[in-house]
C-alpha cells in the first residue's frame, strides 16, 4: 500500500514537471518523501515548500535565490515557479478545480489537495481534523472569514486567526493585534479599546474618540453644531462646550460655565441652566424675587392675570411692553424687567468684572470706568464715566460748576438753572469756601469727590456745592450738611437709620461706611438677607453701567409712563396742593396708575393727622413715622440700619401694575423704591419715576438727585431690553 502511495506521488511530480514547474528541490538517495516529492504534505505550507521545508514558497520574503523553492528572489520576495499559470504570483489570480497548484490560496476553492486544486469535502470544516484548505483544526485557510483559528491552531497569516499569526501559530487576542475582536467595534478599538476614529465602526458614543455614534449609521463622526444631538463637548443640543464653530446656549439650556451660554450660567440648584441676565447667576438677589420671605415654605409670585404661583422666580424676569416701541431701537419689541434691580445682582456685576475678594480674602478692585470705556453701549453718555467707579478707593472727579455748561453732568448747570431762582433754600455755592450769596452767572466752583466703589455705595457726600440758606437751616453745621445730604440715607453708622441695602463687611463699613451692625448671627446671613433687597444708594450712572452690562439699558422715562399711563411727567406730588386734597386717587392732579393711596396728611387738622393707615404699596412720605408700616424684614428699625424697610422685588403684592388687564404684571413699580431713568427725549440725563420711601421729600429736591453723581436710599433702578 505505502508502495503504491509512492508511485502516485511521484506521478504527481512528473505531471508538475511536465507542465514545467521547476522542482522545489533536488532529489537525493538520503531525502525522505517530504519537501521532495512534489506533494503538499502535512507541515507544509505549499508543495515542498515552506512550514517545514527549508525551501520558501512563492510571495514568501527572501534575501537570496537559494532560499526560494522556484530558485528565484526578486525584490525580496520568492518568485514563482518558472511554468506557473495560475494562482499566487501567476497572471491568472486563482486556480479552479482540477488545476495544478502550489499553496492553497492558489485555488478558488482555497484547497491545493496535494498538488491539484480540489473542493474540500463535504463536512470537511467540521470533522476535527486539520484539512480542506484550513491552516488550524477546522479553521483557519480557506474558511478563515468565517471560521478564524483560536490560540495555538496554525496559521499562515494573521487573517487565519482570531488573534495574530506568530511562527505559524495563532498568538494572543488583544487591543492591539490588527484584527477586530474581544469588544471591539472596530479594529483594535471601541468597546474597552481605546476609542476610534472617525470612520470607524462603534456601537455607542463612548466608542469614538469624537464622542459621537449616529445610532442611523453606526460609524464614528466629528459632532458639529447643527447635527441635532448633543454630543462632543457641547453641553446641550448643538451648543456649549467648545471647538470649532461653537454656538452659545440660550436661556434654560444646560451649561458648565458663563463660556456655554449666550448670557451667564447659573450657580445654584442642581442643574447649571444658562440665563439670558448674568445678575441672576446667583441664588440671593438672583432668583428670590416674589412674596414671602426666603424659607417661609409660602415663597411664590405673581403670574399672568395676577394669580399667585407657588415659589419665588428669576429676578430677571423682563416682560414685553406691548404696543410699544422704542424709537432708537425701531423693529426690535421691547422689554422692562419685572423687578427692581437687587443687591446681589448689582454685586454680580461688580463681581464679573473684578470685584469681589481673593482667594485670601482680600477685598479686589472692580474698575467700573474701564470697563464701560471698553464697552459702551449705543445709548450712553461718555461723561458719566467719570464718576464711575475706578476701583475701591483712591479715585476721583473734578468738575466745575457753572452756568450754561450744557453737558447736564452736575447740578447747578442745566439741572440747577431750571430751578433758578425759585430754589430759596439752598443753592449752589459761589467760589470761596465761605461764600453765602446765591451763585449767579459768571460764578463758578470747582469741586472733587471721591468715586471709588466703597465711596460710590457709600456715605460720602457726592454733592459738595451745594449748600442751604443759614438763615432756614439755623442748627449748627445744618447749613452745610442739609444740602449735601438731605435724603440720601445710605448711612449706617450709629444713630443714622440709614437704609443701604448693599451690604460690606465690618471692616470696610467702619473705614468707609460708618458702623453697620449685621442682620443675623453671622456675616454670611446678613450679606444674604441684603442681597435679595432692592438695589438703593449706588450713583444713577452706576445704575447704568449695570444695565449695559445685564443685556439691556436702564429705563427710559417713556417706556415707564407707556407701562403706568401716566399723563403728568415728571411723576412729582407731594400731596399739599389743594386742588388735590380731599380726591381719594387725586386723579385731579395726577393720571395714570402710579398712585400712592393714602399718604400726607388730613387737610384742616392741626397737628395733621395721618392718612398712612390705607397705604399698601410700601410708599411713605419723608419722616411720617405711620407710613413705614407696610414692610419689615427682618425685625425692626435699629439706630444702625433701616434697611429692613426696603423690601426685596416682588414682596409687596399689591404694588403690582399691567399695561393690558390680565397680563403678567410689574412688580414695585409705584412704591418700595422710586427709580432713576433716562429722561424723557433724553440719553445725557436722568429722571425718575415712581414713589417709594421719602417720596414727598425728593419730587421738592429731585435736581439733586437726577444727574449722573445722583443716589440716595430712597432710588433705586430696572433696565430694559429689545429683543
Amino acid at each position: 500500500m505505502i508502495g503504491a502511495r509512492r508511485a502516485a506521488f511521484a506521478g504527481a511530480l512528473s505531471l508538475v514537471l511536465g507542465a514545467g514547474f521547476l522542482p522545489a528541490c533536488s532529489p537525493s538517495a538520503d531525502a525522505g518523501p517530504s519537501c521532495e516529492n512534489a506533494t503538499k504534505d502535512d507541515g507544509e505550507d505549499g508543495v515542498d515548500c515552506g512550514g517545514v521545508c527549508p525551501k520558501k514558497c512563492t510571495a514568501a520574503g527572501c534575501a537570496a535565490n537559494e532560499e526560494c523553492g522556484s530558485g528565484k528572489c526578486e525584490s525580496a520576495t520568492c518568485s514563482a515557479p518558472a511554468g506557473k499559470t495560475c494562482g499566487v504570483g501567476a497572471p491568472v489570480p486563482t486556480c479552479a478545480d482540477g488545476e495544478k497548484c502550489e499553496l492553497d490560496k492558489d485555488c478558488a476553492s482555497g484547497f491545493c489537495d496535494g498538488a491539484t486544486c480540489a473542493t474540500p469535502a463535504a463536512g470537511s470544516h467540521s470533522d476535527g481534523q486539520k484539512n480542506g484548505g484550513e491552516t488550524g483544526v477546522d479553521c483557519g485557510g480557506n474558511v478563515k472569514t468565517t471560521q478564524p483559528c483560536p490560540d495555538g491552531q496554525g496559521c499562515l497569516e494573521s487573517a487565519d486567526c482570531v488573534g495574530t499569526c506568530t511562527a505559524g501559530l495563532c498568538g494572543p487576542i488583544s487591543h492591539t493585534d490588527g484584527k477586530k475582536n474581544l469588544d471591539e467595534t472596530d479594529v483594535d478599538c471601541g468597546g474597552t479599546a481605546p476609542k476610534c476614529a472617525d470612520g470607524k465602526g462603534c456601537a455607542a458614543d463612548a466608542d469614538c474618540t469624537t464622542g459621537y455614534c449616529p445610532a442611523d449609521k453606526k460609524v464614528c463622526v466629528a459632532p458639529t453644531y447643527d447635527d441635532g444631538v448633543k454630543n462632543g463637548t457641547e453641553t446641550d443640543v448643538d451648543c456649549g462646550g467648545a471647538g470649532t464653530g461653537m454656538k452659545k446656549c440660550a436661556e434654560d439650556k444646560t451649561c458648565l460655565a458663563d463660556p456655554d451660554c449666550i448670557g451667564a450660567c447659573k450657580t445654584f440648584g442642581a442643574a447649571k441652566k444658562c440665563i439670558d441676565a448674568p445678575s441672576c447667576k446667583g441664588h440671593f438677589g438672583g432668583d428670590t424675587c416674589g412674596t414671602n420671605e426666603i424659607g417661609s415654605g409660602a415663597e411664590s409670585h405673581l403670574g399672568p392675570g395676577g394669580t399667585v404661583l407657588p415659589q419665588h422666580e428669576s429676578c430677571c424676569r423682563t416682560l414685553p411692553v406691548k404696543n410699544y416701541s422704542d424709537p432708537l431701537v425701531p423693529g426690535k419689541t421691547v422689554y422692562v424687567d419685572k423687578y427692581e434691580i437687587t443687591a446681589g445682582r448689582m454685586r454680580a456685576f461688580l463681581e464679573a468684572i473684578g470685584g469681589g475678594v481673593d482667594a485670601a480674602g482680600n477685598a479686589k478692585s472692580p474698575d467700573v470706568k474701564g470697563y464701560m470705556a471698553a464697552h459702551r453701549p449705543s445709548r450712553w453718555n461718555n461723561g458719566w464715566e467719570n464718576v464711575l467707579p475706578a476701583n475701591n478707593a483712591g479715585s476721583q472727579a473734578t468738575y466745575v460748576v457753572a452756568y450754561g455748561s450744557g453737558d447736564g453732568q452736575y447740578p447747578g448747570q442745566d439741572q440747577y438753572i431750571a430751578n433758578h431762582p425759585t430754589q430759596t433754600t439752598w443753592w449752589i455755592r459761589s467760589t470761596g469756601a465761605t461764600a453765602t450769596a446765591k451763585q449767579g452767572p459768571g460764578q463758578q466752583g470747582t469741586y472733587t469727590v471721591e468715586t471709588g466703589l466703597f465711596y460710590a455705595l457709600g456715605t460720602y457726600p457726592m454733592f459738595p456745592e451745594y449748600y442751604a440758606d443759614p438763615n432756614v437751616w439755623k442748627n449748627p453745621g445744618e447749613g452745610e450738611g442739609y444740602a449735601v445730604n438731605h435724603a440720601l440715607n445710605c448711612s449706617n453708622d450709629h444713630g443714622a437709620y440709614g437704609w443701604s441695602t448693599y451690604w460690606f463687611d465690618d471692616a470696610t463699613v467702619a473705614t468707609y461706611n460708618g458702623f453697620k451692625k449685621a442682620f443675623g448671627a453671622n456675616a454670611a446671613e446678613s450679606k444674604a438677607i441684603h442681597d435679595v433687597k432692592s438695589m438703593n444708594c449706588a450713583p444713577n450712572a452706576l445704575f447704568a453701567a449695570f444695565c449695559a452690562w445685564d443685556g439691556g439699558q436702564l429705563a427710559t422715562a417713556e417706556v415707564m409712563d407707556a407701562i403706568t399711563d401716566n399723563t403728568a411727567s415728571p411723576i412729582f406730588d407731594d400731596g399739599n396742593d389743594p386742588s388735590c386734597q380731599g380726591t381719594p386717587t387725586r386723579a385731579a392732579c395726577q393720571g395714570g396708575k402710579l398712585l400712592p393711596g393714602k399718604s400726607g396728611s388730613q387737610p384742616g387738622t392741626n397737628p395733621p393727622t395721618p392718612l398712612c393707615a390705607g397705604n399698601t404699596l410700601n410708599t411713605f412720605p419723608d419722616g411720617t413715622q405711620g407710613c413705614y408700616n407696610v414692610y419689615y424684614y427682618p425685625g425692626d428699625d435699629n439706630d444702625y440700619d433701616g434697611s429692613s424697610k426696603i423690601a426685596p422685588p416682588g414682596r409687596i403684592i399689591a404694588d403690582a401694575v399691567t399695561k393690558v388687564a390680565g397680563d403678567e404684571p410689574w412688580m414695585d413699580m409705584i412704591g418700595n423704591l422710586q427709580e432713576a431713568v433716562l429722561k424723557k427725549s433724553e440719553t445725557v440725563r436722568f429722571d425718575y419715576r415712581g414713589y417709594g420711601v421719602e417720596w414727598s421729600s425728593i419730587q421738592h429736591h429731585h435736581n439733586q438727585q437726577s444727574t449722573a453723581r445722583g443716589k440716595g436710599g430712597a432710588f433705586g433702578a430696572r433696565c430694559m431690553r429689545f429683543k
